[in-house]
């Protein structure tokens, strides 16, 4: 698989999986019916956002690593996908505390759905974080003048003068670069 697949690859799974995780915890997961003086009875619902608490946040966490693994390069996509591998194992973990514990779910299904989330999320991660560095970055055109680019590793310097700027077009170079 070519680097710029594997980049588009951990971007899709980071926007799945957080897609998933935020789409599963706004569920109901557990529905009660309480019989009184209605015909229907009271019906209560609790989402998942509710019973795993932490697992919206971690979501944000995932959806923001899709800009961020986009954005970033070498060391900071690292660190990128191990922040986003962190957040898929936390959801994990508290998908798997309520599928677990002691409240006994009406709907698994939408708890199975935010755990199997997390383990995209997970999986996004891992991949940025072993292989990212190797991945192209941004174009260095929106860097400021004076930075390195990312090809030559060379300060780029803008023309000093009027002069400098008439005889870096008569050489053919665009000074606005």
């Amino acid at each position: 698989m070519t680097p710029r697949r594997e980049l588009q690859l951990a971007v899709a799974l980071c926007l799945l999986g957080a897609a998933l995780v935020w789409w599963a915890t706004g569920q109901a997961w557990v529905t009660e019916v309480e019989s009184g003086l209605t015909i229907g009875g009271t019906r209560t619902e609790t989402p998942g956002s509710e019973l795993a608490a932490a697992c919206r946040p971690l979501a944000l966490v995932g959806l923001a690593g899709v800009v961020a693994v986009a954005a970033t390069r070498r060391w900071g996509r690292v660190l990128v996908g191990l922040c986003v591998l962190a957040a898929g194992v936390g959801v994990v973990v508290d998908a798997g505390d309520v599928l677990g514990g002691p409240v006994p779910l009406t709907a698994p299904g939408w708890a199975w759905a935010a755990l199997a989330g997390g383990v995209v999320l997970a999986a996004a991660g891992l991949l940025t974080a072993y292989r990212g560095r190797g991945w192209a970055g941004l174009s260095s055109a929106y860097e400021p003048p004076g930075t390195p680019t990312a090809a030559s590793g060379v300060p780029v310097a803008p023309p000093a003068g009027d002069k400098a700027v008439w005889d870096a077009l008569d050489r053919g170079d665009d000074p606005t670069a």
